[in-house]
């Protein structure tokens, strides 16, 4: 199974559970932003979850981000990045595989399912490259930036 073949399913071929994450962004006055959320241990991460039943990643991706951040965009169907992530089921650590898709925000909600236990923030790459402890996530982000730079010239 092909990485973008894998992306779309809720197991990989090793039988890893698999998660889809959204890398929200919008593009204000030249810039890329990118839309940071807390993680339940505070940490700083774009929205990701489980992949449900019948879902393919690209969707997952877009729910997470509602539930989790808010926002509601284009997310592309494929994947930027997939690699390997320790996961938690049933009370039982695990091997897991998320993968994480571009978003390009249209609009931000003022309320969402996940409010409560979440903080939001909009940064550029520079901010976001200090906040993250994550650096697939600070290659995610820089993949955007350089596929905007494409597209504006």
């Amino acid at each position: 199974m092909d990485l973008q073949e894998n992306a779309k399913t809720q197991a990989d071929g090793a039988g890893r559970l698999r998660q889809a994450g959204a890398v929200p962004y919008a593009v204000r006055e030249g810039h890329v932003l990118f839309l940071l959320i807390t993680s339940s241990s505070g940490r700083w991460i774009f929205p990701k979850g489980h992949i449900e039943k019948g879902e393919q990643g690209a969707e997952a991706a877009a729910r997470e981000a509602f539930e989790e951040a808010g926002v509601v965009g284009q997310v592309m169907e494929d994947a930027l990045v997939c690699f390997d992530v320790p996961l938690v089921r049933k009370g039982t650590q695990c091997e897991g595989q998320l993968c994480l898709f571009p978003m390009r925000v249209a609009y931000q909600e003022d309320k969402w399912p996940d409010q409560g236990g979440r903080h939001r923030h909009w940064v550029t790459l520079e901010e976001l490259t200090a906040l993250v402890d994550d650096e697939r996530y600070v290659d995610a982000a820089r993949a955007i930036v350089s596929l905007q730079s494409v597209d504006a010239g």
